[in-house]
């Protein structure tokens, strides 16, 4: 498609190694960096913008669900009917990427990171864990798994899920995925923790984990629409997976909420600028 001189290969490991970093420390894919990166910087199309984006974020799921494995914060009966629901809505979503203007994904991406950043941004955290949907609106009915959890600190988390409205909500996170090239962690982890009742770390767990589902589906549909880039995606897929799994080993040292406030600032100004392009 392009030359790719030395100084762009370096910025693009970079690039991945940052995006790798935010993503297994707070659940992300880093799409919500690496996508306006491919877009406005490289010149891509947003078709494949996204879908090297969306293959890339493989690694990422892979190299943080390892460390969150280790850890034993996932959990795994939730996290595979949360996978196939994103798997599902993502195949569908990198399949209609072919009939969408590149400026109107564009727009589309801008909404989403909009309303991501505002949410990581500006909402206030609240505690959930151990009431989990008792004290919610039921949106499908009610079928409820209770969860219990020890990780390999001895640390225990008890919390119930709604199993119905989570793969509906799943589905959707994953449909926005295939279109626009994100893992839906700014999406799913708000969900999961602030409506679900899931305690963030566990929601951030599960969310790397369901990456893993959701990017794959979408990046066979991307691959058979010709929409992933080389050389780019070796140098993406390198530093996403070296930051993934440094993102996610320091996560018990470092304040989530915190990262995710000012994480939430820059992804509000990606917006802007991939709504408003220059």
């Amino acid at each position: 498609m392009m030359s790719f001189p030395v100084v762009e290969h370096v910025i693009t490991l970079v690039v991945a190694l940052g995006a790798g970093v935010v993503g297994g420390m707070l659940g992300l894919g880093g799409g919500f960096l690496i996508v306006p990166y491919l877009s406005l910087f490289l010149g891509f199309s947003m078709q494949k913008a996204a879908g090297t984006s969306l293959f890339t974020t493989f690694f990422t799921s892979l190299s943080a669900t390892l460390t969150y494995a280790y850890q034993k914060r996932i959990d795994y009966l939730v996290g595979v009917v949360v996978g196939f629901a994103a798997a599902f809505g993502a195949f569908l979503g990198a399949f209609l990427t072919q009939f969408l203007a590149s400026n109107v994904l564009r727009i589309i991406f801008g909404v989403v990171a909009l309303y991501a950043g505002l949410n990581m941004a500006f909402k206030k955290d609240k505690k959930v864990g151990e009431e989990g949907f008792s004290k919610n609106f039921f949106l499908f009915g009610r079928f409820v798994w209770r969860r219990i959890l020890t990780d390999n600190r001895m640390e225990r988390f008890e919390y119930s899920v709604d199993m119905v409205t989570v793969f509906v909500a799943s589905f959707a996170v994953g449909l926005l995925a295939g279109l626009i090239g994100i893992r839906g962690g700014s999406l799913e982890v708000p969900f999961l923790t602030l409506v679900a009742g899931v305690p963030i770390h566990i929601s951030i767990a599960i969310t790397v984990f369901m990456g893993m589902f959701c990017s794959s589906a979408g990046s066979i549909m991307h691959f058979m629409l010709g929409n992933i880039v080389y050389p780019t995606i070796v140098f993406l897929c390198i530093g996403v997976f070296i930051g993934g799994h440094l993102g996610a080993r320091v996560s018990r040292k470092i304040k989530a909420e915190k990262l995710r406030k000012i994480f939430g600032f820059i992804i509000l100004v990606i917006a802007l600028r991939m709504m408003v392009p220059i």
